[in-house]
């Protein structure tokens, strides 16, 4: 039955017209049948007569045939046939072939072929695949090729590398696939003598009259019927918003290709730089070294986290450098965790003054190189400890420049006194973890449970109590009340026999709390007497009642819990705040009033 449908499926492919392809639900078919349906794909694939122009049937069929190990690729690994690589090689021969004499921009048939083809390799990245990719970049490819096709096939050759790499940190699906000596020399000599080389005037786009595109006339259009949606020349998608027209050749270049580059860097370069230090080979070291003076920052980022596996001292100065840009960019973090690594005594008053400047400023980027900096200090603790007493005590610092350096002397201590870890890496566990319970909440990805990070930092400092786990940057009240329980349970089950202790199921502090915040601390009024009141005199209700400021509950609950950190205090204040807000609560938030002045309430439900 099943094979009987497939065969229909495809004889509809080959014989009907279809515009836009297969229905959903026939897709949906082939893709929940794969194990019967790929060899007849493959098959119908091998039927077609490769020396003539593709046509729309053509096209459908490879679409399809993407889409269908796109599905089966998420789960296992997935070798293609001989035949089919082969197969592959031939078209892409064949396109290029073809695109010397019609023209690649006649080819718009004959590249969704391409594109179908490079999408199968990127989700199957093999080693036989990297001469069939090399053929579609500089300096191997045609200079006229459509971008898009150039593009995908760097990023599916970084793929394929990637899988290939054996630096730490890459959590990869598949067991890596050594690259011989020939191909490392093969994949360098070809990005060194390609891409690295492309600059501004590559990524500029001119249209086929040769005019610069953003000297043209600009217009502006919104997604419509699929019937008259407009296309761009340069990278084929549908526009939507503004674009640039030539009068002379008819050419429509939708804004987005034109962004200047300065804004968002040299996109071929980028990926050729992180395809080369995938190799994992010392001979790539020379070629990376001057993008550490790169203007953008995620090609020097690229860099920095690459040298760190070849290490040299000659590399300290200008690591150094970039740390003092003190622009909380992704390079510079980089450099502040390359000289955690490697620096020593000279470092500390730098690092330092980075870390006054970053606890002061607000925003993610600035939290997170504060947190950079942090654990920089605690990998330097032999140089730098008994100036972070000093500071600790010292009444002229800042608050926000205090608490970093508390929290840096609390992260000395735990490394110092360190338990005993069992032999077996246990991350795995947490791993597993994370995914079946993403899966178990219908999450799209699993670091919405927990980040990779998040996910470290519990393995290396494996905390056996509630407040130990939410002390971890990352992991809020809101994680720990919800996961506590099973993260603490991963670690206890994860000690030497003299740490393991009895976790309890619920977390008593952050019971208490609620308790004393929601019968106790705020004021309660009933619904009805509270609607009554206009909206706009809500703020000078609350006053006139004496209703508490978050400032003030902070105050309380520190004077009621007082032998705990006034920190762990303040995150389950907004968690308990949040909770009511959410309706997990038998109250209503009422609040009135702005910023500090705020006040809060309990409506009784």
């Amino acid at each position: 039955m099943i094979e009987m449908r497939i065969d229909e499926l495809i004889k509809k492919m080959k014989t009907e017209v279809l515009p836009y392809g297969l229905d959903w639900e026939d897709s949906l078919y082939l893709r929940e049948n794969y194990v019967e349906s790929l060899p007849k794909l493959f098959e119908a694939l091998f039927s077609l007569d490769i020396l003539s122009l593709p046509s729309n049937e053509v096209v459908i069929l490879f679409d399809e045939t993407k889409g269908v190990i796109s599905e089966i690729t998420q789960e296992e690994k997935y070798s293609l046939p001989g035949p089919v690589s082969t197969l592959f090689s031939r078209y892409i021969d064949g396109y290029l072939e073809a695109g010397k004499t019609e023209g690649f921009s006649n080819l718009e048939e004959y590249g969704k072929i391409i594109h179908s083809i490079l999408s199968v390799i990127s989700r199957i990245p093999e080693h036989r695949h990297i001469e069939h990719l090399l053929k579609l970049m500089k300096p191997v490819g045609p200079r006229d090729l459509p971008e898009r096709i150039i593009e995908q096939s760097l990023r599916a050759l970084e793929k394929l590398t990637l899988r290939s790499s054996k630096f730490d940190g890459r959590k990869l699906e598949h067991s890596p696939e050594e690259l011989s000596e020939e191909d490392i020399q093969h994949i360098l000599n070809t990005m060194v003598n390609g891409h690295l080389k492309d600059t501004f005037n590559d990524v500029a786009i001119f249209c086929e009259c040769g005019i610069e595109a953003t000297t043209l006339d600009l217009s502006q259009n919104n997604e419509s019927s699929d019937d008259d949606r407009l296309e761009c020349s340069v990278c084929n998608y549908y526009i939507n918003g503004e674009y640039y027209t030539c009068e002379g050749c008819k050419m429509l270049i939708c804004h987005d290709v034109c962004v200047s580059p300065t804004l968002k860097g040299v996109p071929n370069r980028e990926i050729a730089l992180e395809i080369i230090t995938n190799l994992n080979s010392i001979k790539v070291v020379p070629h990376v070294m001057p993008f550490l003076d790169s203007e953008f920052s995620y090609e020097c980022t690229i860099s920095l986290n690459f040298l760190e596996h070849f290490w040299s001292e000659e590399y300290l100065d200008k690591v150094f450098s970039i740390v003092q840009r003190s622009d909380a960019s992704y390079s510079t973090i980089a450099a502040i965790r390359l000289t955690g690594e490697f620096g020593d005594g000279h470092h500390i008053d730098v690092l330092l003054n980075e870390l006054e400047r970053y606890s002061k400023l607000s925003g993610k980027g600035f939290k997170i190189a504060r947190d950079a900096v942090e654990n920089s200090l605690v990998k330097l603790r032999e140089h730098c400890k008994e100036q972070l007493v000093f500071l600790a005590i010292d009444e002229h610092i800042s608050t926000g420049y205090r608490n970093s350096v508390k929290r840096v002397i609390k992260m000395i201590n735990e490394v110092e006194n360190q338990r005993e870890r069992v032999a077996r890496d246990w991350r795995p566990d947490l791993y597993s973890w994370r995914s079946d319970k993403a899966h178990e909440e219908n999450k799209d990805y699993s670091f919405q449970i927990l980040t990779g990070d998040a996910i470290l930092k519990i393995y290396n400092r494996q905390p056996l109590t509630y407040i130990d786990l939410m002390s971890i940057d990352g992991i809020g009240a809101y994680k720990v009340n919800r996961y506590g329980f099973e993260i603490l349970t991963i670690v206890n089950n994860n000690q030497l026999e003299r740490y393991k202790e009895e976790v309890p199921r619920a977390w008593k502090l952050s019971e208490d709390v609620e308790e004393h915040l929601l019968h106790s601390c705020m004021h309660q009024f009933n619904r009805d007497d509270v609607e009554k009141i206009p909206e706009s005199d809500i703020a000078k209700f609350l006053r006139s009642r004496d209703c508490h400021t978050k400032g003030q509950l902070r105050r309380i609950l520190h004077e009621q819990f007082i032998n705990e950190e006034k920190e762990i205090i303040n995150k389950l204040l907004e968690y308990v705040l949040i909770k009511i807000t959410s309706s997990e609560t038998d109250f209503t938030l009422l609040e009135g009033g702005v910023k500090r002045g705020k006040r809060f309430a309990l409506i009784t439900n």
